[in-house]
């Protein structure tokens, strides 16, 4: 099972990523949540943070939490911009 949300607040946006497989161990999620880790492997991953990195600089995040056995969940956190209205509105 995937499930799929998203919530916003005022300025971010909040996606979560959520299965039942069969998890990640502590060891392995220790490092693919660290910044500067050889992430090896994980091409997907490091794809999705360089992305992040490159249109958000460091105020986009991602971050994995997972329980070995039970699932895991991917958090992305993605600062929303204003509209161009709100811009002028501000000046």
């Amino acid at each position: 099972m995937i499930l799929i949300a998203a919530n916003q607040t005022e300025d971010q946006l909040h996606i979560l990523i959520e299965d039942n497989g069969k998890g990640i161990e502590e060891e392995c999620l220790r490092h693919l949540n660290a910044d500067d880790a050889d992430m090896g492997n994980h091409v997907g991953i490091v794809n999705v943070k360089k992305r992040l990195k490159l249109y958000y600089d460091d105020a986009a995040t991602l971050y994995l939490e997972s329980v070995y056995g039970t699932g895991t969940k991917v958090h992305l956190f993605i600062p929303l911009k204003r509209d161009r209205k709100e811009q002028k509105d501000i000046k």
